[in-house]
């Protein structure tokens, strides 16, 4: 029930990523291209998945609903962020319901429902 409703619940994806990691360092090349590429990866990922189950083009104001914006995070975290080693799939679903985005993700999805 609460998936279905988060569906209904738009956010726009640009805003939801500033808030759950903030911006980048502007003085460190290195906290800038982290930033770059992670977000390029999350958009990339909320992309593939809005084109896989008919969604369509985000727009250029980049609205989802907040179950997207959630999975998207979470989908990055789970599959796409590096890990050190070779983590097992299971090590990695433990590791992204326990890393601070995905769960700051989830609170900040969670809040649109008391809107």
């Amino acid at each position: 029930d609460v998936a279905a409703e988060l569906q209904t619940r738009q956010v726009r994806m640009a805003d939801f990523l500033d808030q759950v990691y903030g911006q980048p360092n502007e003085n460190s090349k290195n906290s800038m291209t982290r930033h770059r590429n992670r977000t390029e990866a999350i958009f990339r990922r909320l992309s593939r998945e809005r084109f896989t189950t008919g969604r369509g083009s985000m727009g250029s104001e980049f609205n989802v609903s907040a179950w997207e914006a959630y999975n998207a995070i979470q989908g990055y975290v789970q599959h796409d962020a590096t890990r050190k080693g070779n983590p097992s799939d299971f090590a990695r679903i433990i590791s992204a319901a326990n890393d601070q985005a995905v769960k700051k993700a989830e609170s900040l999805a969670l809040a649109t429902l008391s809107i």
